[in-house]
């Protein structure tokens, strides 16, 4: 799989952020999870950038985009702005966005700020600022002050990062669904894109980007999926430990040509558990509104 082209859009306050193009045809915008790291979309770009012009791009401080001198500066909305800018640099003016997990949220941000810049969305076992219940609360809150303490402690982290998302995940139950991960052959590169990109960020970038979704703190007046007026498709796994697939579905329900898929038996990892399944479901949904 070949770039067409990859290259730097400087921001307001001179941050780099680094972006790579793939295909040609109707633009679709990737943003992936806060701490995944663009190389989750390798597979997908391979599938989709035969009829598309696919945008990857890395959030400021992850993967080659310049981090900013005030962690202040990293929110929801900062990296919605930032994909605008990304966008407008490279000539695309309006765009198909796919969000993965937290990325969810930074599209339906770009989408509050920028609703003619996006032509539909897809949400792939997105976030979307529900509060999550006590025992999520409680998992989400020990990662942070693991992580917290970490950085007080120790400028190596690597080691505690992995106790800590090891903590989490034993406390949401999703252990399991690893073990479904060894099918496909594009796993074990998408994994370690996960781990490189997460055990690289400066901390105090990843405990405020962590922070930013968890709190959803873009500002802004109050934003759900009932106020979407382009064609939107919500892929939700039934083993999603931050998002109830049944809540989804009757919101989903509200937004006019709202589509939502429940991938049952599946976790919050079907992008690695069954990339095929999802490509074709996505694939779908574009040719029905001819995206």
């Amino acid at each position: 799989m070949k770039s067409v082209s990859s290259g730097i859009v400087y921001t307001h306050s001179a941050r780099a952020l680094r972006y790579t193009l793939y295909g040609s045809g109707t633009p679709i915008v990737l943003l992936n999870g806060i701490m995944s790291g663009s190389g989750v979309w390798t597979s997908l770009v391979e599938h989709f950038s035969s009829r598309h012009r696919v945008l990857v791009w890395d959030y400021m401080g992850q993967g080659l985009s310049s981090a900013p001198q005030d962690v202040k500066e990293i929110g929801l909305a900062t990296f919605a702005e930032d994909c605008a800018l990304v966008m407008s640099g490279t000539g695309i003016e309006k765009a198909v966005c796919i969000g993965y997990r937290s990325g969810a949220l930074v599209m339906l941000e770009l989408y509050r700020r920028y609703p003619v810049r996006v032509s539909g969305m897809i949400s792939m076992c997105g976030f979307y600022g529900h509060a999550p219940g006590g025992a999520r609360r409680a998992a989400q809150k020990a990662t942070l002050g693991l992580l917290k303490a970490a950085v007080a402690s120790s400028r190596v982290w690597g080691t505690p990062l992995q106790k800590a998302l090891g903590m989490q995940m034993r406390m949401m139950g999703t252990v399991p669904w690893s073990r479904s991960l060894v099918r496909w052959p594009s796993t074990t590169r998408l994994l370690r894109s996960l781990c490189q990109n997460a055990v690289k960020m400066d901390p105090r970038i990843a405990i405020r980007s962590i922070a930013s979704v968890y709190g959803r703190n873009a500002g802004g007046p109050p934003f759900t999926l009932t106020d979407i007026r382009v064609p939107f498709l919500a892929l939700c796994c039934a083993r999603h430990h931050t998002v109830d697939s049944r809540d989804l579905e009757g919101l989903v329900a509200d937004v006019p040509g709202g589509e939502c898929t429940v991938l049952h038996g599946w976790s919050h990892a079907a992008l690695m558990e069954h990339p095929i399944a999802v490509y074709e479901r996505i694939s779908r949904f574009l040719d029905r509104h001819e995206l």
